[in-house]
């Protein structure tokens, strides 16, 4: 398997259960041949972060190293018709989005 983008990322910078900054992933993954990265820091999971901080990744260069960088989100569904826990206009500010449900966001069943 020839693996080419890694759509679902989180770094040291915001997330506890991560370690690493975008850039040092960036550095990182571009030796495997990888040519493209989302950043898809939590929301709401890791001490809701603010809206601020994905707003300012938009500032980043959109390619380092070789690698594509893709500013997004892992934005939570906050009830069973699927509101997402972040403004629609912010959201279409990112280039990727992923929706999620964590416990403890909303409860799951």
């Amino acid at each position: 398997m020839n693996i080419i983008a890694d759509l679902h990322t989180h770094n040291g910078e915001v997330c506890g259960h991560a370690t690493g900054s975008t850039y040092e992933m960036l550095q990182h993954i571009s030796k495997l041949g990888i040519f493209m990265l989302a950043n898809t820091d939590h929301r709401i999971v890791c001490d809701n972060t603010p809206v601020s901080y994905f707003m300012n990744n938009l500032k980043r260069p959109k390619e380092l190293h070789g690698v594509r960088l893709l500013n997004g989100v892992e934005v939570d569904i906050g009830d069973y018709e699927g509101l997402l826990m972040m403004e629609t206009s912010d959201l279409l500010k990112l280039d990727w989005v992923i929706a999620s449900m964590h416990g403890g966001v909303y409860p799951v069943v």
